[in-house]
């Protein structure tokens, strides 16, 4: 039985220097000040395609962003999740959402909005590849202390002797999930791994469909011999996940920050030889932009992640079969850390994981009908309307921290 699970939300990542999922448009498409440091910026996003262009022209049009970058603020951009679900419903209803954008136009705007989400994430990788790559394998990255936390807290709760993050990792007594696109927690395993004098550098066990996983130079194992390192649940894909929507093949390509973690940690020089089925970036293929084929059938292989809407699609065998992982890991664990993620209230598909997590749980019925869950809410200046949402979901007995990645003080007191 597992003993614990840890769901990572974006403030997790925002804390390594990610993007929160409102910070995505403002910073690919421009305004007045950097999404990251405040400071004014001199520069705009270069290398404009037509998918940014597409995307711009429909949010000037449709939701009076102003025509001039440098005099947009972050708060001209609308909510992502809003936006995509307007498109989504829009099309489901074979309806213009404004004149010009029938559903031929709306699905033409929704695939570049999926191109425009992935240029922003992998943007780090791109532009901030030697500052990122300090982070990661800085003892400091808030992952990395969080997971310290965590084994730390098991270990006391269990009252026997210390274990390490790698120990409960590499035993599956912890499991991950994430709501994350980005490689921030596989790339803080490889440094994990090496901090142990491990250095066979194991891939992480993603959840997917075996048969179908591709091996590449990243992960070239039989997946029938269980060569990973711990477990990441990733409930909406991936920015490193390449998909053949014809033969269902998944390819874990190796992402430029993954090979420079590794190079770091290794001291392994650059490879000169460049794999299409390791590549670093998976391009759309709805219109066959870019990407590359699949080994197997020789179709287009894309970019793999679900949009952040409410009607996600969560039908795609790999994806159902990590939501099935995920909601199994919550079901066995005694107890869940739940870091960094708000649990907005239009996240309505994450709130029905943890319920069914929680209730149809395998434990004896416990205190509050938790089925004996301990819960602990670890958060970074979370707004008083996050823990309301949490108390109303989990009830008023959890542990609560708002103090950051790991906390830095006791729980909060419940409220009078």
């Amino acid at each position: 039985m597992t003993q614990a699970a840890v769901l990572f939300g974006a403030g997790a990542t925002k804390a390594l220097g990610g993007p929160l999922t409102d910070e995505i448009l403002p910073h690919v498409l421009g305004v007045g000040a950097c999404v990251y440091c405040g400071k004014a910026r001199e520069e705009f996003p270069q290398d404009r395609t037509e998918d940014h262009l597409e995307v711009d022209k429909f949010l000037r049009l449709a939701f009076n962003v102003p025509d001039v970058a440098s005099e947009r603020r972050i708060d001209d951009y609308p909510h992502l999740p809003l936006l995509m679900t307007l498109i989504d419903q829009s099309i489901a209803k074979n309806e213009p959402l404004i004149p010009g954008y029938g559903r031929g136009r709306l699905q033409r705007v929704r695939l570049s909005m999926l191109t425009v989400i992935y240029d922003s994430l992998i943007y780090q990788e791109k532009r901030r590849n030697a500052e990122m790559v300090r982070k990661v394998l800085h003892r400091d990255n808030p992952y990395r202390k969080t997971l310290s936390y965590i084994a730390s807290d098991l270990s006391k709760e269990c009252g026997g002797r210390p274990r390490s993050a790698y120990d409960y990792l590499t035993t599956g007594d912890l499991k991950l999930i994430t709501t994350n696109y980005d490689t921030y927690i596989e790339n803080t395993l490889f440094a994990l791994q090496h901090a142990q004098g491990d250095a066979s550098l194991r891939p992480v066990d993603y959840g997917c469909q075996p048969e179908h996983l591709v091996p590449t130079a990243y992960t070239d194992f039989d997946p029938a011999e269980s060569r990973h390192f711990g477990s990441l649940y990733k409930l909406h894909g991936s920015i490193a996940w390449g998909y053949c929507s014809s033969c269902r093949a998944l390819y874990d390509g190796m992402t430029d920050l993954a090979t420079m973690v590794i190079q770091s940690l290794t001291g392994a020089p650059e490879s000169q030889d460049e794999d299409p089925s390791q590549a670093r970036e998976f391009r759309h293929t709805g219109n066959n932009r870019g990407g590359f084929s699949c080994r197997r059938c020789g179709c287009d292989v894309g970019f793999f992640m679900v949009a952040p809407s409410i009607h996600k699609e969560y039908e795609n065998v790999h994806i159902s079969r990590v939501w099935d992982e995920a909601e199994t890991a919550l079901r066995e664990a005694e107890h869940w850390y739940i870091v960094g993620y708000s649990l907005p209230a239009d996240d309505f598909e994450i709130a029905r994981l943890l319920m069914r997590g929680l209730r149809m749980g395998l434990q004896k019925n416990g205190e509050n009908g938790r089925n004996g869950k301990r819960i602990t809410v670890i958060q970074k200046k979370a707004s008083p309307d996050t823990r309301s949402r949490y108390e109303r979901l989990f009830g008023q007995k959890i542990s609560y921290h708002n103090s950051g990645y790991p906390p830095r003080a006791r729980a909060e007191k419940e409220p009078s």
